[in-house]
C-alpha cells in the first residue's frame, strides 16, 4: 500500500480492520513522527536556502540586475562597434575619393 494512492480512509480500512486499536493507533503516531521529522528536514533545507541565497525579493532583484547589467553590457558593446564602423567607413569614404582623383 503507497500513502500517495491511498490517501482516503478506503487504503486504510482493510489494515485498521485486522490491526488491534493499539497496533493501529502506533501505526499512524509513527506516520506522525515520519511527517515531523521530513518536515523538520525540509525547514532546514528551506533555512539553508534561504541563508545562502536570500529570499524570494533577494532572488528576484539579483535576477533583474543581472540581466539589466547584461543588456547594458551588451549596449556598450554594440555602441563601441558602432563607433569602428563609422570611423571604418569614413576611412573607405577617403579611400574611395582618392582612388576617383588619381
Amino acid at each position: 500500500m503507497a500513502s500517495r494512492k491511498n490517501n482516503t480512509w478506503d487504503g486504510y480500512k482493510d489494515i485498521a480492520t485486522k490491526c488491534a486499536a493499539e497496533e493501529f493507533c502506533n501505526m499512524a503516531l509513527t506516520l506522525c513522527h515520519i511527517t515531523d521529522r521530513m518536515f523538520e528536514g525540509y525547514l532546514k533545507y528551506l533555512e539553508k536556502r534561504f541563508i545562502e541565497e536570500g529570499g524570494i525579493k533577494e532572488r528576484m532583484h539579483a535576477a533583474r540586475t543581472g540581466y539589466r547589467e547584461g543588456i547594458d553590457r551588451r549596449l556598450h558593446e554594440l555602441e563601441a562597434e558602432n563607433q569602428r564602423l563609422k570611423a571604418e567607413n569614413e576611412e573607405l569614404k577617403k579611400r574611395l575619393e582618392e582612388a576617383c582623383r588619381g
